[in-house]
């Protein structure tokens, strides 16, 4: 499907209550700079001028607040889910009568991976987590069945492997607690079986990662430790390993040893090589910039935590909407660790507007916690009656 950028920009604009005026202004240029004339913003809004250029439209799409999708940079159509894919969906219906499959089928499953990474920040867990339940079934239907040839059937095991990973991810930030562990735990046998340790490592590092947001920082470091000797000495896998650690390690009171850890973590990726980082990590950015880190020193430390997470506020672009918020929140703790109230207040009033249907359980967990570390003084128990309002409007919904 081709979308119609002119007819997006213009919702996006409407949306944003910016006149074509306020955005000509704003319209960022190819050469960098920014400003056009209005007559140029109605003829791209009306179609007559068309936009070429990629970095034009994702620069709009952050002015905007526009899903990147809604631009054209997937193939995702959210009304033909399933368009032009008729002969791979004619393999997996031979596949699952016991006939053989070919690569179509597993180009299909890779396809759909990526798409639903790829709309994961816009839709959340709880929207995404059945249709990437049901298409990991099918997978493993199709690998029951022995419907693949040997080669095919180590690209399907691998498929089921991320999408085993993909799967328990969305149902951690969908909240589905008892749902996570056993697709981790598929993730890791599938992806062994293919000899692809690296994606084995990530598997258990993403349990490690829930460990600590379940408040297990030791657990966490156990399970990155292991997941660090399993992964290849070499693998660009090893910034997001060490980016993990500082979370934990900061939990534990271990402050020192978690900025020391910052800073490797940020060696690494200031050194990495591009070309060989993998499909599965194409989320990777800076570690000081991800919404993580900055918790580590958010008790001891809240100085260093809000300088971290206002960087990574300025660095993230509006196509990550949850990380974003993620990042609110950890000013919200840290502000209120650093004895600065209203600006705590302020900003977890700002993440409920942003959040009007409790899209993000791990946010609302967070919310519910902050909420309940205040004092009684009268802002305060203002606040909290509003968020007891909040939490009552998301439980009706």
């Amino acid at each position: 499907m081709k979308y119609y950028y002119g007819e997006t920009i213009r919702a996006g604009r409407e949306a944003a209550n910016m006149t074509q005026a306020q955005l000509a202004e704003k319209w960022p240029r190819a050469d960098g700079g920014t400003g056009v004339s209005v007559n140029y913003v109605s003829d791209v809004e009306r179609g007559i001028k068309n936009i070429t250029d990629p970095h034009t439209l994702r620069r709009l799409c952050n002015i905007l607040h526009i899903p990147v999708w809604k631009m054209g940079f997937s193939d995702y159509n959210p009304f033909d889910f399933m368009a032009g894919q008729e002969d791979a969906l004619q393999s997996l219906q031979y596949g699952l009568e016991g006939r053989k499959v070919d690569l179509e089928v597993v180009e299909w499953a890779n396809k759909h991976i990526s798409l639903l990474s790829q709309l994961d920040d816009d839709l959340g867990g709880k929207k995404l987590y059945p249709l990437a339940q049901n298409n990991l079934f099918l997978l493993q239907d199709l690998l029951k069945a022995r419907a693949a040839s040997s080669q095919v059937e180590q690209k399907l095991r691998f498929a089921i492997a991320q999408a085993a990973r993909l799967t328990a991810w969305l149902a951690q930030d969908a909240g589905y607690d008892h749902l996570v562990s056993k697709h981790y735990r598929l993730g890791i046998e599938m992806a062994r079986s293919t000899n692809n340790n690296d994606f084995a490592a990530y598997c258990i590092a993403m349990m490690a990662f829930r460990a600590v947001d379940n408040g297990d920082p030791e657990l966490c470091l156990t399970l990155l430790e292991g997941a660090g000797t399993e992964a290849a000495k070499d693998s660009p896998l090893h910034i997001a390993l060490t980016q993990w650690t500082v979370q934990p390690l900061g939990l534990l009171g271990d402050i020192k040893s978690a900025a020391q850890n910052l800073v490797k973590a940020d060696t690494l990726w200031e050194r990495r090589d591009a070309d060989r980082i993998p499909d599965w990590l194409y989320w990777i950015w800076r570690p000081s910039d991800t919404p993580e880190v900055p918790r580590g020193f958010i008790n001891d430390d809240p100085k260093t935590a809000i300088q971290l997470l206002e960087s990574g506020l300025r660095a993230i672009e509006s196509d990550f909407p949850r990380d974003r918020t993620l990042i609110l929140m950890g000013l919200a703790e840290a502000c209120a660790s650093a004895g600065r109230l209203d600006e705590a207040l302020s900003t977890a009033n700002e993440i409920m507007k942003q959040l009007p249907d409790g899209a993000n359980p791990r946010v609302q967990t967070r919310l519910a916690k902050f909420g309940k570390n205040l004092s009684n003084d009268p802002i305060s128990k203002e606040f909290k009656e509003r968020l007891l309002a909040y939490k009552a409007a998301q439980t009706r919904r």
